[in-house]
């Protein structure tokens, strides 16, 4: 589990694949973390780091690669609200939270703003969660 984080795989995706609760997923990680050794001899290399926040704000908005909440619902054209929705529902599952704030990836909130609708109003919630999940296999 270590090997497909360590190669790009968010804990939740990962959970849902291997049919953990993301909590469980996350507790495996970290242990194996703390063993530092070997992930079952499979060498998958690190996802790229994120930069800092400091550094992310002070690029322009439209090079960016992350948002943050309130850049997100600008930039999707929803309510804060709908956002908080998206996080909670694990919607963007690539979210970082970096000093007590999130960080949203402009691919992730690309893909939810194209997601199929639930009767013409909303995201589709379960249909695209049921994407996400497959992609991730």
């Amino acid at each position: 589990m270590l090997a497909a984080v360590n190669g790009g795989w968010t804990v939740t995706e990962l959970a849902a694949v291997v049919g953990l609760k993301r909590h469980a997923a996350s507790k495996r990680v970290n242990f194996a973390r703390r063993a530092s050794g070997p992930a079952l001899g499979v060498d998958v290399p690190a996802p790229l780091p994120v930069p800092e926040r400091l550094a992310i704000l002070e690029q322009p908005l439209g090079e960016r690669e992350w948002f943050s909440t309130r850049e997100a619902w600008q930039y999707a054209d929803v309510s804060e609200h709908t956002v908080h929705n998206w996080l909670r529902q694990g919607l963007l599952p690539n979210t970082d939270r970096l000093g007590g704030s999130f960080l949203i990836l402009r691919a992730d909130l690309d893909r939810v703003t194209r997601a199929p609708r639930y009767n013409g109003r909303g995201v589709d919630s379960r249909a695209l969660l049921e994407r996400i999940q497959a992609s991730a296999i």
